[in-house]
């Protein structure tokens, strides 16, 4: 009986040690038998983002992310080939297949038509602004008017929520100033090059103590950094399913490379745990597979209960931080909602509703009580008749293209009078590229108009003084700038000029001939044939009038008007013999309405010649010596709108 249990035991031993050699076989023959295929090179990415990634002073790629490339490659048995440039080469590279893996690549929709993601998040990044020494930056409204340093081509410039984006929809107005890495918009902060600066906050938070700059509040765009692959490459598919294979299984082991190199390279820690010992693995699988799967299990929800944790701890840290800084924003907005004279709105476009704030009592004369019930409709009632077509064009236009617009307009207030209001704002877009919200702010600038109004009287006093001085200096040409006004003016709203182009040439039109003021009026009154020295001088007429009014700061080029109104589209007019599209549309369309009032006008040398010898000269002349377009236009009124001289 004894024997025959021995005999049992021995049978029972002997199938656990079989057990066992199945599974080292297992485990070591099947890597070998895998190994041994051809191995794969693939060509890496490598730009410089300290602490993630970068070339160290012996030139290998070191960082977090070169750590994990190479533990996989180890044991996958890939060769791996450094391709080095900057992230903007980098990112070229990897959209023309000319690498095969890019690592440390934000995940965007954009993206996601230009390369393959792997699945699997490997960490998660925000963005950070820095300072220069004593900026005082302390939120985004800090940022008006201020050099911003960022790398080119990364995400947390140019993508969605980036610094660019941020600051169009504050319509602000900053410079950016690019670098190739993170490490140029440190040198130039601690130069003083730029105010503020775009990084993320892992290069941020190895190397600020390395430069003398100050560490914002300013966080934003969260984002989850993976691999990226080439989209029409035939080995993604493998790349894809291996790499997220052993990412996930490194993530869920406390004591793997990824851990390490977290707590190496990112100062990220990583709470202990007891290690299992591997012989008990495998007697636990010999003795009972489905105690291993419920212990395994347990452990995997276990680990992703602490990963989890150790996640929302940092991010509770984080929203601290930015709900801090969204205080601080949100003084910034009050201040600016408190100040005199401008109010601010917020329209939902979906819901019809307007939310109102700022100084309302002030520029309308409504007390909030009422003002909160003003929807769309009320809003659109309330702007003067006579400005409203052309605000709701402009806003409408605005709305279809998704830009900001700035708008000028009367808008009615409770004692009946109107104000003049600068309307500026901004849509935000839904992912379709709607438009579903606008914020503003509308200033009351009246009293800007009103002196605007007064420097405009101020200016035409003097330009009709300046043309009566030329018209007692040439008498027999009198009203001669006067007709020359009427029909320019006329020919520049035909052609739809903007309203300051129209204005330019209406008072460069009124004195285009001031320069006549030098010439002895013996000749300009003379009855007979000017002799060649004496018209050489009236020609000097056009370069006097230039060298007078250069000097004068008007809001359109007068002066060059002036300077051409006698150039000729072939080259043959004076002083500068000015051809074809070097002359200014303003100088030719003087010189057409020059030419026609001229002839159709008496004259000390000869009688007038009559407006249909006029309408001759320039239909002669039509693309010779004459603008096509001017000339076409100046008939049209003539013959089929009655144009007359006032």
């Amino acid at each position: 009986m004894r024997k025959e249990n021995n005999n049992k035991d021995w049978n029972l031993k002997k199938y656990l040690i079989l057990f066992i050699c199945l599974i080292l076989f297992y485990i070591i023959l099947i890597p070998t038998a895998v190994s041994a295929s051809e191995p794969i090179t693939l060509s890496v990415g490598v730009y410089e983002n300290q602490p993630k990634i970068f070339t160290d002073d012996k030139g290998s790629a070191s960082g977090f992310w070169p750590d994990i490339i190479n533990y996989i490659a180890l044991k996958e048995g890939w060769k791996i080939e450094w391709v080095r440039g900057t992230w903007a080469q980098c990112s070229e590279r990897l959209e023309n297949g000319e690498i095969d893996l890019m690592p440390d690549v934000s995940f965007t929709e954009p993206r996601s038509k230009k390369y393959a993601f792997s699945r699997e998040t490997v960490l998660v990044s925000w963005t950070r602004i820095y300072a220069r020494k004593g900026a005082g930056i302390q939120s985004i409204l800090d940022l008006e008017g201020k050099k911003i340093g960022v790398m080119t081509g990364s995400v947390n410039f140019t993508g969605t929520g980036g610094i660019k984006e941020l600051i169009d929809k504050f319509d602000f107005n900053c410079t950016f100033v690019e670098t190739d890495n993170y490490s140029e918009v440190f040198e130039l902060l601690k130069k003083r090059e730029v105010d503020a600066g775009v990084t993320n906050k892992d290069f941020g938070n190895k190397h600020e103590k390395d430069f003398d700059i100050d560490r914002t509040p300013i966080i934003f765009r969260p984002s989850h950094l993976q691999f990226a692959f080439p989209l029409d490459s035939s080995l993604t598919p493998h790349l894809l399913e291996r790499i997220d294979y052993h990412i996930k299984e490194l993530k869920e082991d406390k004591d793997s490379i990824y851990y390490q190199s977290l707590e190496n390279w990112l100062t990220v820690k990583v709470d202990e745990k007891q290690v299992t010992p591997v012989w008990l693995y495998y007697i636990l699988i010999g003795i009972g597979g489905i105690a291993l799967l419920l212990f395994g299990g347990n452990f995997i929800l276990r680990s992703q209960v602490r990963f989890k944790t150790k996640e929302l701890r940092e991010d509770i840290t984080q929203r601290k931080k930015a709900e801090e800084s969204l205080r601080q924003s949100e003084r910034r907005y009050r201040f600016l909602a408190e100040q005199p004279g401008q109010m601010i709105y917020d329209y939902n476009i979906l819901s019809g509703k307007i939310n109102w704030s700022g100084d309302i009592e002030g520029v309308t004369g409504f007390n909030f009580d009422y003002f909160r019930k003003v929807d769309i409709a009320s809003w659109r009632n309330l702007i003067h008749a006579d400005n409203r077509k052309n605000a709701l064009a402009l806003l409408d236009n605005a709305m279809k293209n998704g830009k900001k617009y700035n708008i000028d307009y009367r808008l009615k207030c409770k004692d009946g009078t109107y104000k003049f209001i600068e309307d500026n704002g901004f849509f935000l877009l839904d992912k379709n590229g709607k438009a579903y919200q606008i914020l503003g702010i509308m200033k009351d600038i009246s009293k800007r108009k009103e002196s605007e109004e007064k420097l405009k009287k101020t200016m035409d006093a003097t330009i009709e003084t300046m043309s009566k001085i030329i018209e007692i200096r040439d008498p027999y040409t009198s009203g001669h700038q006067q007709g020359v006004s009427q029909l320019a003016s006329a020919i520049a709203k035909e052609l739809n000029l903007s309203p300051d182009n129209i204005e330019g040439i209406r008072i460069a039109s009124l004195i285009h001939d001031i320069g006549k003021i030098s010439i002895p009026t013996e000749i300009l009154s003379k009855s007979t044939t000017l002799s060649d020295l004496e018209f050489s001088l009236i020609k000097e007429h056009s370069q006097t009038g230039y060298n007078i009014l250069k000097s004068i700061v008007f809001s359109f080029p007068v002066a060059q008007i002036v300077l051409q109104h006698h150039e000729r589209i072939n080259g043959s007019g004076y002083p500068n013999k000015l051809n074809g599209d070097k002359i200014l549309l303003e100088a030719k369309i003087i010189g057409v309405a020059d030419v026609v009032e001229a002839m159709s006008s008496h004259r000390p040398y000869r009688p007038a010649l009559g407006i249909d010898a006029a309408l001759e000269e320039i239909t002669q002349n039509r693309g010779i010596l004459y603008d096509t377009k001017v000339v076409d236009t100046c008939l049209k009124l003539f013959k089929e709108k009655g144009f007359k001289f006032k």
